[in-house]
C-alpha cells in the first residue's frame, strides 16, 4: 500500500530507523526531498512528553539537518501538541 501512496510523490521518501550509541531512537525517519520527519509509534492511550525523548535526542544529533515536527501515531482519537516540537497524531482502531 505505502508503494502505491509514494509513488504519487515527484520523488520517493527513503525511511530510516535511527538509534544512537547512548539508546536513544526514532521508530521512523522519513527523508523527503531534504527535510527529516521523525516518527515515533506508540500503542498507549494519551502520549506525553516522555514518548518524545527520542525524538528530542534526534533533533539534537541532527540540528545541521531541516528538521520537520516530530509526529507520535497512537491508537487514539484527537491529534494533540505533546509539546511545541512534537505532534501526537491519532491512528483509528475498530474496539
Amino acid at each position: 500500500m505505502l508503494n502505491s501512496i509514494f509513488s504519487l510523490f515527484p520523488v520517493a521518501p527513503v525511511f530510516y530507523h535511527w538509534r544512537n550509541r547512548s539508546g536513544a531512537e526514532v521508530d521512523i525517519v522519513l527523508d523527503y526531498n531534504g527535510v527529516l520527519f521523525p516518527v515515533e509509534i506508540k500503542y498507549k492511550s494519551h502520549s506525553t512528553g516522555n514518548d518524545a525523548r527520542g525524538i528530542h535526542q534526534f533533533m539534537k544529533d541532527f540540528s545541521h539537518r531541516k528538521i520537520a515536527k516530530g509526529m507520535i501515531l497512537y491508537p487514539g482519537q484527537e491529534a494533540y501538541p505533546v509539546n511545541p516540537d512534537v505532534m501526537a497524531w491519532p491512528i483509528y482502531t475498530n474496539k
